[in-house]
């Protein structure tokens, strides 16, 4: 079975958990525009189909590939290889849409025809990777009282203003194209009237030209 890629567009700020299947070779890539230095935390857990019990079972040997790309660059933020289930972190090096792609290890031919289940969580900003770990290791790591609302409020902060931050570019971004479009379109119209006078003008001698031979004026 080749390869294919199936791309979906995810927005994480809203978005919990998923699961969702692969087919083989299958690879899935999920589509989010993230801002610079945001924090990006997923936990995983696979599982393969197993035709015996009719059902998916997790197995040990499986290995799920995980890869984090700048759409707009090519660049690579992650490359991991991890176990049937597991933790993958990235950091957003700029403000862009960001490509993550998960396809299960292709270690030996069993895998070329398996079909397999992935459950995915998301989290976003440290205040979000402290809650997956807390998910992920059940190990209370967050502090209690007033010093635990404290931190929290500013991280909250934080993440606010990088997405301020976020609108601010995006709305430059879109400032900057609507100015190139106007401009285009202005030069169009400019050359569409030279073009309307040209061709009136040479119409207008040609007509006298003609009415000239024909002695008419």
């Amino acid at each position: 079975m080749k390869a294919s890629t199936v791309i979906f567009s995810l927005f994480l700020a809203s978005l919990n958990a998923l699961h969702f299947y692969l087919d083989g070779n299958e690879q899935k890539c999920f589509l989010e525009e993230l801002p610079k230095d945001m924090m990006v935390v997923g936990n995983y857990k696979t599982w393969v189909f197993d035709p015996k019990s009719n059902g998916y079972t997790e197995g040990h040997d499986n290995s799920l590939l995980i890869k984090v790309i700048v759409e707009a660059t090519g660049h690579r933020l992650l490359d991991q290889t991890g176990s049937n289930k597991g933790r993958f972190v990235f950091t957003a090096s700029d403000t862009a849409t960001h490509l993550v792609c998960l396809k299960m290890s292709n270690g030996g031919s069993y895998f070329s025809a398996v079909k397999s289940k992935v459950e995915l969580e998301f989290f976003l900003g440290e205040h979000g990777a402290e809650l997956s770990l807390n998910d992920n290791d059940d190990v209370n790591k967050k502090l209690t009282g007033l010093p635990s609302l404290v931190r929290e409020l500013n991280e909250k902060i934080t993440e606010i203003r990088r997405e301020q931050m976020f609108q601010k570019e995006r709305e430059i971004e879109f400032r900057d194209r609507s100015e190139v479009v106007n401009s285009h379109t202005v030069t169009y119209t400019i050359i569409q009237i030279i073009v309307l006078g040209a061709t009136c003008l040479y119409q207008m001698r040609y007509l006298k030209r003609f009415f000239q031979a024909k002695k008419l004026v």
